[in-house]
Formats: structure tokens, sequence, C-alpha cells
């Protein structure tokens, strides 16, 4: 039978009867999909979706209920106040040098960037706003209470993001203390 099928050029080996040539493209190719559509970080399109959004449950586990909306946590929650409020809010931290230097890393990792490394606003990505980031030196800021600064650093003000969900209280308080030594260094 070989030599029929060879004199009519379908093989060329018996390795053709047992592997035909199409199988190892189309496996390499379904594996190349496969990993394009389930990529490492994420999934472009879920193939099991009903999996990765569940609340989850051990064996054996009844449901736990949610907490409710607005619920306060044990540690307590963060008083909200408007900006005017915040103005006669003071800082509860004192400033010393342990604290001083965490601030230093804090403003270093979120705020060097844009306000630049000494605060006068020409840090490498502020060169790319219109208008430039403020300058933390300035009279504008010096003016304002640590308050006001403190509920900026939480919700943003024009182009500057809230950290409100990035820093906890005490790291905004800590910053603010870093921005006063700033101010006072010159």
């Amino acid at each position: 039978m070989r030599d029929r099928l060879e004199t009519h050029g379908l093989f060329r080996s018996m390795r053709d009867i047992v592997r035909p040539r199409w199988l190892a493209p189309s496996v390499v190719l379904g594996i190349l999909m496969t990993g394009l559509l389930t990529s490492c970080n994420g999934y472009l399109w879920d193939v099991f979706p009903e999996m990765h959004y569940q609340q989850s449950y051990r064996l054996q586990e009844p449901p736990r209920r949610l907490p409710p909306p607005d619920s306060v946590p044990v540690t307590g929650k963060e008083r909200t106040y408007g900006f005017v409020e915040a103005a006669e809010v003071a800082n509860p931290l004192e400033s010393t040098p342990t604290r001083l230097e965490s601030a230093k890393i804090l403003f270093e990792t979120n705020c060097k960037h844009c306000h630049g490394p000494e605060g006068r606003g020409d840090g490498l990505v502020g060169a790319y706003f219109d208008p430039m980031p403020v300058e933390l030196q300035s009279d504008r800021v010096r003016e304002r209470q640590d308050g006001e600064i403190y509920w900026i650093l939480g919700n943003g003000l024009g182009n500057m993001p809230s950290f409100g969900n990035l820093l906890t209280p005490e790291e905004r308080w800590e910053l603010i203390l870093f921005i006063r030594s700033l101010q006072a260094s010159g």
C-alpha cells in the first residue's frame, strides 16, 4: 500500500504516515494562542469567568456576610471634612529626625517626580503638565494651613491626584512636616 501512496506523491516517508506535517505547527499555534488569550498578568479572555469573581468559601463553610456599607472598622474611620473645615485642623505629629527621614522617603517615592527634589515644581513628570506643579516653597503654599495641605494630599486639587487611598493619614501628616522643613531650608 505504501508503494501506491508514494507513487501518487502523498507520503515521502513512513514518518509522514505516523505524524502528519500539519500537526507540529498547529500545536505551536495553539500554545501561542492560549498564551495570548490567558496572559501572565491577567486574562484577555476569561476561560472560566465564574471562578474568578466570586467570594471564596472553604469546604463545608457557610457563606460569609459582608459588612454593611459605610460601616466603621474596629480601628476607627478617618474623619472627613471639607476644605474650609480643614483650615482648623492642626498637624498632630511633632517634627523629629526619624519622622522627617521617613517623610523624605515618602516624598521621593510619591512627590519628587512632579514637584522636583527640592519641591520647586521642576520634576521630570511635572514638566509635561500645564499648568506646572506648584512650587512647594512658594508663598502660596507657605500661607496654607497644615490642615489645608492635608486635605489637598487626601483629595487632590487641579492636576494633583488624590493620595487618600495610597497614603495613611500619618504618612500624609509626615509629608506636611517634610514640606515645612523644605520651606524652612529655603
